[in-house]
């Protein structure tokens, strides 16, 4: 990632990567200034605005992270991103009939096709407290090797209405074993 970032500075993969692996790590405010830096480059590119309204309301920013999803529903529109980040936006902000009314079973479908995407829904069930569509798609994900245990259990925080869950925990059991038996 360094050289890519050292051959292309304004490619926003670099900053984008950079800051989902500090979250991943529990640097949630060194996370934010990444994708910051990306979207202060790259401010067109959809997985940046995704990602920025995310973890601004990761470190609780909620006004500014709803102003960011506004944007890329906007400037998206006919794309995943659209009902995506309307879910997303409506979850933060508790309104759990408008952000159920945001998913189509189109949507879904090609949002499980994604474990990264999955596991954002999956954040966003939890939020507005369908504890049971939430594990759902951390099942599904997890099933797909999505592994990280530590931010799964602990650094997402999205996640913390759903962890004194006896399924939640069952599963974190298998993230953990995956996870200490990873071999790169």
């Amino acid at each position: 990632m360094n050289e890519l970032n050292e051959m292309d500075p304004f490619n926003p993969a670099y900053h984008l990567v950079m800051s989902l692996v500090e979250y991943t790590r529990g640097n949630g405010k060194l996370a934010l200034e990444r994708i910051r830096s990306a979207y202060k480059k790259n401010p067109e590119v959809p997985q940046v605005l995704l990602y920025y309204a995310y973890l601004l309301a990761a470190n609780n920013y909620a006004s500014e992270s709803s102003a960011v999803f506004d944007r890329l529903v906007a400037e998206n529109t006919g794309t995943i991103f659209c009902p995506m980040g309307t879910f997303l936006k409506h979850s933060l902000q508790g309104e759990k009939d408008k952000a159920l009314e945001s998913l189509s079973e189109e949507s879904k479908t090609k949002l499980r096709k994604d474990p990264e995407w999955s596991w954002l829904i999956a954040d966003g069930y939890a939020m507005i407290h369908q504890t049971d569509e939430s594990l759902e798609w951390l099942e599904a994900m997890v099933s797909t090797d999505f592994i990280n245990y530590p931010l799964l259990s602990k650094y997402d925080v999205f996640l913390d209405n759903v962890r004194s869950e006896p399924r939640f925990t069952k599963l974190m059991e298998k993230v953990k074993f995956s996870w200490g038996h990873f071999d790169s």
